[in-house]
């Protein structure tokens, strides 16, 4: 069975990436895919910061994204970028944590302007992360 994981950088549930999220979950799961959630704003915070890889939390999260088929990375963009939060997930993810697996960035932003932020400041760092195909970004403009 195919597997997927939905990584939410919002730093809370109640935003507007939550509608998008249950979206993509509701699309997988009629696709017959097993999808699994991390919201990283519900991680540890200080195991965040502090990188701690033998946290329980920080490993059951990874175990997900190993485990995992596709990987659909959920952002607001902040400040021409996405969120520091999902960036200290980011970090945590192993070296070629996300080799061999497909992945699908998916952010909101102000304006078309925003997908630069997917070009430029994501897609290097799933890259480096070994990630060996990455969709086309999908940017949802959204007045604020």
């Amino acid at each position: 069975m195919v597997k997927a994981v939905i990584i939410n950088g919002s730093n809370k549930k109640a935003s507007r990436l939550t509608g998008i999220h249950q979206y993509v979950e509701n699309y997988l799961k009629k696709a017959d895919i097993q999808t699994d959630s991390i919201y990283v704003h519900e991680l540890p915070a200080q195991d965040l910061i502090l990188l701690n890889f033998a946290s329980e939390e920080i490993q059951k999260a990874n175990k997900l994204v190993e485990e995992a088929d596709i990987v659909v990375i959920l952002t607001p963009i902040f400040k021409a970028s996405y969120t520091g939060i999902l960036k200290t997930f980011l970090d945590l993810i192993p070296q070629n944590g996300l080799e061999n697996k497909t992945v699908i960035p998916i952010a909101i932003g102000g304006s078309i302007g925003h997908l630069l932020a997917i070009e430029y400041a994501l897609k290097p760092v799933v890259s480096v992360l070994g990630a060996t195909e990455i969709l086309k970004p999908f940017l949802s403009s959204i007045s604020r």
